[in-house]
Formats: structure tokens, sequence, C-alpha cells
């Protein structure tokens, strides 16, 4: 069967909520009514303010990934100067992390969160869900690190996808992609180091890591454990040089 695909982007500075992980630790204030955090509509002005053509706005949250295991625990950063796509929508984020843009149409929707002053911020995309405004970003030397440790490429595109079955991380599925990478065929998965992924299936974050990926449209394949688990597809594009993160949640 071919899953939902729930696109998070990049939360705040810190974690907040009931801290057990789920996605609700992050509340974001509905589009049109202002930033998060207890910030108004007035207080993200034009440091966080939208370029696109109007309409309804969404509110949404940049989150700086320092653990690919861990997506709700955003570490610190000045978000100054970051901007963010959706569709042919453009908006700038203050330096808390917080943006307003016009709600785009159309399918098929990415986000894409880059800083065009800075070569250490990475390049991010995720699929778009109009009820998640999370967007993730990362620093170069963060995946720089990663890989490195893991002895691939780390100027190649790679595809992060963290998968849930009602609510949990899905622990011990393994995974498939195609087209395969192509400098390694390892497929990667979170352990209890933050640095060094094992090659064998899905730990307690339920995080797959595929990295080295060619450009283009490409399809997860994850299988969970168990005696007659069905296997479920997630579709990703990968872009040059960027990672792309999504989450796959079955019920």
């Amino acid at each position: 069967m071919r899953t939902v695909i729930c696109s998070l982007l990049a939360l705040g500075a810190c974690n907040f909520g009931n801290g057990d992980g789920d996605d609700d630790d992050y509340y974001i204030e509905p589009g049109g009514g202002g930033g998060s955090f207890g910030q108004t509509g007035d207080d993200v002005g034009p440091d966080g303010g939208t370029v696109g053509d109007g309409g309804a706005l969404l509110a949404g949250q940049l989150c700086n990934i320092a653990d690919f295991r861990v997506w709700t625990n955003c570490s610190t950063m000045d978000f100054d100067g970051y901007l963010v796509e959706l569709g042919a929508s453009q908006a700038s984020a203050n330096g808390a992390g917080v943006f307003q843009i016009a709600t785009p149409s159309g399918t098929s929707l990415v986000w894409r969160v880059y800083d065009p002053s800075s070569t250490a911020v990475r390049e991010h995309y995720k699929p778009f869900a109009p009820s998640e405004t999370v967007v993730y970003s990362s620093l170069v030397s963060t995946y720089q690190d990663l890989a490195t440790t893991n002895l691939v490429d780390s100027t190649a595109g790679a595809v992060f996808v963290r998968v849930r079955q009602a609510g949990a991380p899905m622990v011990a599925a393994t995974a498939t992609i195609s087209p395969v990478q192509t400098g390694t065929a390892l497929t990667f998965y979170d352990d209890t180091s933050a640095s060094v992924w094992a090659n064998d299936a899905t730990g307690a974050a339920g995080v797959i890591w595929f990295p080295d990926m060619p450009v283009g449209e490409a399809t997860v394949t994850v299988t969970p454990d168990g005696v007659g688990a069905m296997p479920f597809e997630v579709d990703v594009t990968v872009v040059a040089g960027a990672i792309t993160m999504t989450t796959a949640e079955i019920p």
C-alpha cells in the first residue's frame, strides 16, 4: 500500500510541549493569526514577512537539526537570512525562525529551506502537508560529520525517512530505495550513537537514511517487522547536494 506522507518543516530553537518527542510538542499558530511560541503576527514583522501573491497565510517555524535521529529536538540557531519557499511563494524567517508564507495552490508541493548568503547551511526539502508547518534545516558541518563517520559522500543528495505507526516510531523496520544510491548500496538506520548508524534495521527513533542519491524522483519501500507485515511505499524527490526529510505515518 502507499502511505500518507507527513511533511514537517523545521521548528524553532528548543523543544516545547510534553517532551514525548511527538510533533505536537511544537505549537504553531494557525495561518494568518501570527507566529508561534507566544509571538503574534505583528511580532513576525518584516523580518518574517512573506513575499508572494497574497491570500491566506501559513505560519511556520524553522528547526535546526543537530541529530538526524531526533527531529523534535531543535538546536539553538540564528535563522536571520533564511528563506522558505513553497510552490511560487517565498518567505523570510526572523532570527527565531518564525515565518509566514502565502498559501499556494497546486499539488505535490514541496518546502524548500536555504540561506542564500551562507555556504554553511545545507539546503533542505520536504513534502508539504497543510496541517504541518515545522520546517527542517541543518548546517553543512552536521551532515558532513555524519557522512564522514559512515564513509559516504557528504556532498551528494540524501534522503531521511522517519517511519511511524500509530504515532510511535517503527522499530526494526527495513527499507530499500529505487533508484539505488550512486556511491553506496547501503541503507543506514538510526542506532544508539548520533554519528555511527546501523545497517540492519531501524532503532528506537525509526529513522532511515539513504546517502549518495541520484537526482530525481525515488521510491522508498519500507517493510515493518513481523510475520505477514505488509510493505508500504514512500515517494520522495532528491535534489543535488540537498537533504530531503519526510515522515511516513501508517495506522
